[in-house]
This record gives C-alpha cells, structure tokens and sequence, in this order.
C-alpha cells in the first residue's frame, strides 16, 4: 500500500506497537511512521537479526494489548520473531501490518 492508504488498513485502531529491524532504514522508517501516527503508540520495539531468546523482544511487541501491531523488519529476524509470538503471546497476525521499503524509497503497508 502507499502512504496514503496507511490510515485506511489501520482503521479503528487507536493504540498501535510499533517493531522493527535494527537496520537503520527501518528504524528510520519505525519513528518516521510514530512521528506520523494520530493515535497512541504504546512502544516502538526493535529486535537483532539472530538472538539467544526471543521471548523478551516478543513480550515487549505484545505488552498493552494493542488495536493493531505495524512491522518494519524483513529477514530472519521477523521469521525468528513471527515463530516466538505464535507460540508464546496474544498476538493476532490478523492485526499486524507491514511497512515494505522498496528499494529503500518511501512507505508502503501491507496488510
């Protein structure tokens, strides 16, 4: 999706979490899209491409119980990420949206 129709996949969502890759293209564009964001963010959560335990990085994406979760991440690590949360959290992927970066130009959200 384009920037524009960002408020349109999230609509109704009030409180979001926000997580990321620690590249800094997509921590950049994590605080660009909680800078933007009209409602509450309740974290922007960031997590390594490989890690001993994902459990503390997918308890901090889930805590508060958010309308909706925003990702910016691609590889391994939202793999490794996706595995944790499934098995171990409330976490709805039904609420959880995408940023892409292609060619590292702009935003796009998918859902």
């Amino acid at each position: 999706m384009t920037r524009p129709e960002v408020p349109a996949a999230l609509r109704g969502a009030v409180a979001i979490t926000i997580g990321s890759s620690r590249d800094a293209p997509s921590k950049a564009a994590a605080a660009e899209f909680a800078a933007s964001w009209h409602g509450i963010v309740l974290a922007v959560v960031d997590w390594p491409e490989e890690a001993a335990s994902w459990l503390r990085h997918a308890r901090r994406f889930t805590r508060g119980g958010p309308d909706a979760w925003v990702v910016v991440a691609d590889g391994l690590g939202w793999a490794r990420m996706v595995d944790r949360l499934a098995r171990s959290t409330g976490w709805d992927p039904a609420r959880t949206h995408r940023l892409f970066l292609p060619r590292r130009r702009g935003l796009h959200l998918a859902g």
